[in-house]
């Protein structure tokens, strides 16, 4: 498994807007892609920096997902509540033991 990250900064009351953007545009769009297998996005009320965390079945699959164009049409789908995205290549981490994602779901309820 393999974690893509990505830091954003959101623009003023954009939380809402935020969650609907990344529940109806993003989140069905990533599905599509080959590998994919989770998002995490991580937003401080109060905050304007936004932490998104892809995993991925294999390094392969987020590299080729940040070569893509859809990359870009996350980008574009987030214009209006972002004032700015880390277009960095976030170093991406792997591990072959990383627990199964229902294995961490049943641990944070």
């Amino acid at each position: 498994m393999c974690a893509r990250t990505v830091r954003m900064q959101r623009k003023p009351n954009s939380i809402a807007k935020f969650n609907q953007t990344l529940a109806n545009d993003i989140l069905p769009l990533l599905r599509t892609q080959p590998g994919f297998q989770d998002e995490m996005t991580f937003v401080i009320p109060g905050g304007m920096e936004v932490v998104g965390i892809g995993l991925w079945e294999q390094q392969e699959h987020a590299e080729a997902y940040a070569l893509r164009h859809t990359y870009l049409a996350v980008l574009r789908a987030l214009a209006h509540v972002m004032e700015r995205a880390d277009r960095r290549r976030t170093p991406i981490r792997c591990a072959r033991d990383f627990p199964h994602k229902s294995c961490w779901r049943r641990s944070l309820t």
